[in-house]
């Protein structure tokens, strides 16, 4: 059975190809019109250059496309373990 799944998500996966998110004008548009066509809360361009390439702590994004179109985003934000905890009291010291 496993095998059969994994035949599946290869056809599934076949026509995309991942890669990084680039601070270009096609890439943040092409986020924001997948975030918002996903989620309630609706975004700019301006949050992708925020959220990826100029917060303090910036993050990781990598993109899915299909025929030339984005279809999936990957993001990752890694932050200190013990920051906030350190700040109110908690674990880390």
């Amino acid at each position: 059975m496993i095998d059969a799944l994994l035949a599946r998500a290869r056809d599934l996966t076949v026509a995309h190809s991942i890669r990084p998110g680039q601070r270009t004008a096609a890439d943040a548009r092409s986020f924001a019109d997948l975030f918002n066509a996903t989620y309630a809360r609706h975004i700019t361009e301006a949050y992708y250059y925020w959220q990826f390439f100029e917060a303090p702590q910036a993050g990781i994004c990598l993109l899915a496309e299909s025929d030339g179109q984005v279809s999936g985003v990957y993001g990752l934000k890694a932050t200190p373990a013990c920051g906030a905890y350190r700040q109110r009291g908690g674990l880390c010291r």
